[in-house]
């Protein structure tokens, strides 16, 4: 189903700028299929902050794509964003966002560099 909603966002772009929703309905329905490559492409042609829920399925996907330098800074780039779009909406990257990050390093074999996430 991620290649009907990378379809649908791609045509709506060429009539107007798409909604949030419609974006990170997009993020979402890639990363459920572990297309961390297809929604690194969205990040970089969206270029706007990114809410929690948005920021964790696109960490998962890299999570699932055994990329975790992506996943890492992705979770960078929203703690220095975490002003603007998370407390906007009452929520934190720290939990959920920094959960699949973890996991994305452990998955990874980078202990070293899930315990300095933690230790910070």
């Amino acid at each position: 189903q991620w290649q009907v909603a990378l379809a649908l966002l791609q045509n709506l772009r060429a009539k107007v700028r798409p909604s949030f929703i419609a974006f990170s309905t997009t993020v979402l329905a890639c990363s459920k299929s572990s297309q961390w490559e297809a929604v690194m492409q969205l990040l970089e042609d969206q270029g706007q902050a990114l809410d929690a829920v948005t920021c964790t399925a696109a960490i998962t996907a890299c999570r699932d794509g055994h990329n975790w330098q992506f996943a890492l800074g992705l979770l960078s780039d929203a703690l220095d964003q975490q002003p603007i779009p998370f407390q906007q909406r009452g929520e934190a990257p720290s939990l959920t966002s920094s959960n699949a990050c973890l996991s994305a390093l452990e998955r990874s074999s980078r202990w070293q560099l899930a315990i300095g996430m933690l230790i910070n």
